[in-house]
């Protein structure tokens, strides 16, 4: 028997398993397929299997090369999970390697490009602000499966009348409304306070929401902020200097602010600290003078009791790896995978070492390093 002449709910449950890249180079194949696969529930239950499989995830690495450093222009790739697995495990899938991938700006354009930031990724969608030579920034929300981008509205600067410097994006869902937001946190050149500011896709509009009595420091080499349990989070200072006081977290459905606190405190001085996501559990990693890393995790959202030190490691001063350890992946046999300020890095919990993971040349100076998942989600059908 044919598969055109399967049942539909059988046709429907074979390409559910599809991957997205697949699908989307055979939906035209005969109608049915078409609409199938364009049903708005199909692409919701289609995302859901999709991020459940380890397999299917990738990273995306924005770079430069830094063998031509006068005329290098920024580039994006993609790294497939057989590739990633290479890391640490021999791999029983087809490797892929880094990928180059087009951005969304013509090519006419891109000559112009001097940076690209990867602010967030959620679903499959890229969040992206890519810097000309004007020193413009604009940001793109960005499916790379699809090809489908829209360019995101200029935001206004604050209304306050303070002096605004550097700022920091988050991107997420909305799944109280179905939405996605873009979320712009500037900082002030006091280093007294920030500004909130959100853009909501289905809008198609900015609004501030407060003015916050703390400033956000820059997580090493990114201006992201990690999305997890339909929140943003980052760290909140209070005073100029190294140590934090607490994590904040971002509601994006009723946008309201959560503080939460910190695992217990070192003795030793600490030299950076980052927030991120680890095993489905928001976690925390501090550096410390002495050369040695703490890696936390809060085992049961949003209760301060459940943090638990998961990982303690050492990375002697020659290395060099520098500083901003932050935990994007965890291995099958217990090894970490980090990002760090000049390259991603994988802590052996069982022998207790760390070793250097490049999976793009070495020449390749990474910018920002995201995880995400090959989708269906339409850009241009968002919040309508």
């Amino acid at each position: 028997m044919s598969f055109s002449k399967l049942p539909e709910d059988i046709q429907l449950k074979i390409l559910m398993k599809v991957p997205a890249k697949s699908i989307l180079t055979s939906k035209y194949v005969c109608k049915l397929w078409f609409t199938l696969v364009s049903n708005p529930e199909f692409v919701k239950n289609h995302l859901h299997r999709t991020i459940q499989r380890k397999s299917d995830h990738k990273l995306m690495l924005s770079y430069y090369d830094s063998t031509r450093p006068d005329d290098a222009k920024p580039a994006i790739s993609s790294i497939d999970y057989a590739s990633i697995l290479q890391l640490s495990l021999p791999s029983e899938y087809e490797c892929d390697g880094d990928i180059p991938v087009n951005y969304p700006i013509y090519p006419s354009r891109q000559e112009k490009v001097k940076f690209l930031r990867i602010l967030g990724s959620c679903n499959g969608l890229i969040c992206l602000g890519v810097t000309s030579d004007s020193d413009f920034t604009k940001i793109y929300v960005w499916n790379p499966s699809t090809k489908e981008y829209k360019e995101i509205l200029g935001c206004d600067i604050p209304s306050s009348d303070k002096n605004w410097s550097y700022a920091s994006y988050g991107f997420g869902f909305d799944k109280d409304n179905d939405d996605y937001k873009v979320v712009r946190i500037p900082c002030d050149s006091d280093f007294e306070s920030s500004v909130i500011q959100v853009y909501t896709m289905g809008s198609d509009a900015w609004h501030e929401v407060q003015t916050i009595p703390y400033w956000l420091q820059l997580q090493g080499k990114t201006y992201s902020l990690p999305f997890f349990n339909g929140a943003l989070h980052w760290l909140g200072f209070t005073t100029l200097g190294t140590s934090s006081d607490f994590i904040v977290s971002f509601e994006l459905s009723n946008e309201r602010l959560v503080q939460l606190p910190f695992p217990e405190k070192n003795t030793n001085e600490k030299v950076f600290t980052t927030v991120g996501v680890l095993n489905d559990c928001l976690c925390s990693t501090t550096e410390y003078t002495d050369d040695h890393v703490d890696i936390w995790v809060m085992q049961d959202y949003g209760m301060p009791d459940s943090w638990t030190k998961r990982f303690t490691f050492t990375i002697t001063s020659h290395e060099d790896y520098h500083l901003c350890c932050k935990p994007i992946w965890s291995f099958e046999n217990g090894e970490i995978l980090l990002d760090t300020y000049s390259d991603l890095i994988i802590y052996d919990p069982r022998s207790g070492k760390v070793r250097k993971a490049m999976p793009v040349r070495d020449s390749y100076k990474s910018r920002d390093v995201e995880f995400y998942v090959e989708s269906l989600v339409s850009v241009k059908s968002v919040g309508s």
